[in-house]
């Protein structure tokens, strides 16, 4: 799991928003909203965009600060192994795996509908565009919802 986070991350830091608009969470690669706040239709043909519908998973996997990626594979690796054998008796190796699966598409949508929420309360479609969603804390607080 650390492989896969420090890889996704530096292509992030490294590879900047070219990479990162792939890899990052961004509500507005999901569902487009025009300048008026309508929805519009992802139409390859008609020059759209295809949602992004992976990133609902590898943003989790993704930090695009590397001061934050070092503070946040401290605390997992910390927690870790702290409570290994906690985590070995308990949970299996693919049980685990669709844990962060499940906390990675279950974050990324409530910050969807958050984002949808907000859209409609104070119809600002620039925030919403602009909104960018990454991070390892979610991770963090999955493996501490696995030790309860």
């Amino acid at each position: 799991m650390n492989f896969i986070i420090i890889c996704a991350s530096m292509l992030c830091i490294l590879g900047g928003r070219s990479v990162s608009d792939y890899l990052v969470f961004m509500p507005d690669h999901i569902l487009s909203q025009n300048v008026k706040g309508q929805q519009t239709a992802t139409d390859v043909s008609q020059g759209g965009s295809f949602p992004y519908f992976w990133t609902f998973f590898t943003s989790l996997f993704v930090e695009e600060s590397l001061l934050i990626l070092a503070t946040g594979l401290m605390v997992i690796n910390y927690v870790v192994y702290k409570n290994r054998q906690s985590f070995e008796t308990v949970w299996q190796t693919r049980d685990f795996y669709v844990m962060l699966g499940v906390a990675a598409l279950l974050s990324s949508m409530t910050m969807l509908m958050l984002r949808l929420v907000m859209l409609g309360l104070f119809r600002n479609v620039v925030a919403y565009k602009a909104y960018r969603y990454s991070g390892l804390n979610f991770i963090v607080m999955a493996l501490l919802l696995g030790l309860r």
